[in-house]
C-alpha cells in the first residue's frame, strides 16, 4: 500500500536528524556522502522514520550502507571521504592513520542510500 506522505515534511525529518546540512536537500542527496549520517545517527534516523511513518526496516542490512559506530571501518570512511582540510594534519593523517584503519578495517565500501531511497520506502511501508 502506497502512502501519500508530502516530501518537504519529510526532508524536515531528515534535516533534524542529519549530522551536516548542505545548501540543498533532494531525493538524490546521499545520507553518508552529503549529509555525513552514518553509524549511530543513521540508526537513530532510521528508528525516527520507523516511529513516525510506520516503516519496516526489518529487510533493511544496515551494515551493507553505514560503517558502525567506533569502528575501524568508520575511521578509514571518514579519513577517505572527509579528509582534513589542513595540509599539514591530512598529511599526518594519511601517513600514519589511514594506514592503520585499512589494515584494521573489514569493509571500505558501502551501497549508496539516498533521501529518495528512504522516501519510497515511507511510501511504500517498508524497505525492499
Amino acid at each position: 500500500m502506497i502512502k501519500e506522505i508530502v516530501f518537504e515534511d519529510f526532508l524536515l525529518v531528515i534535516e533534524e536528524n542529519a549530522d551536516f546540512i548542505p545548501a540543498k536537500i533532494d531525493d538524490r542527496t546521499r545520507l553518508c556522502e552529503d549529509l555525513r549520517t552514518y553509524g549511530d545517527s543513521a540508526e537513530e534516523l532510521l528508528a525516527m522514520i520507523q516511529e513516525k511513518y510506520g516503516t519496516d526496516f526489518s529487510n533493511f542490512k544496515f551494515s551493507d550502507y553505514f560503517p558502525s559506530e567506533a569502528s575501524a571501518d568508520l575511521f578509514y570512511y571518514e579519513l577517505t571521504n572527509f579528509p582534513p582540510s589542513n595540509v599539514i594534519l591530512k598529511t599526518i593523517c594519511n601517513i600514519t592513520f589511514k594506514p592503520l584503519w585499512c589494515i584494521l578495517s573489514r569493509k571500505r565500501e558501502f551501497k549508496t542510500i539516498t533521501v529518495g531511497d528512504l522516501y519510497s520506502a515511507v511510501e511504500r511501508g517498508k524497505w525492499v
